[in-house]
């Protein structure tokens, strides 16, 4: 936790409520290498912030396997416009 707490100070400043609000509703959550945060036709409604380990992002077509983004420890990770917009 405190290396989200880190992160997000680099952006501005956090008043010791908005810590200990932020400490209370980050869920840790660990998962194996194989895990997917996110299938087809769901939509995204979790921003994980990476403690440890890489997450990759990418999608399949009929055809082939692309890879869009990683993102390592210290950053986000989201599908940004299905969770913006609520999109599968």
């Amino acid at each position: 936790m405190q290396a989200l707490v880190r992160t997000l100070l680099k952006f501005g400043e956090l008043n010791t409520g908005c810590q200990q609000a932020l400490e209370k509703a980050a869920v840790p959550f660990a998962c194996s290498a194989q895990t997917h945060l996110l299938a087809p036709g769901m939509v995204q409604d979790q921003v994980y912030f990476i403690d440890e380990g890489i997450v990759m992002g990418h999608y399949l077509t009929k055809v082939r396997h692309f890879v869009s983004w990683f993102a390592a420890e210290g950053e986000f990770a989201t599908a940004v416009e299905s969770f913006h917009y609520r999109k599968p």
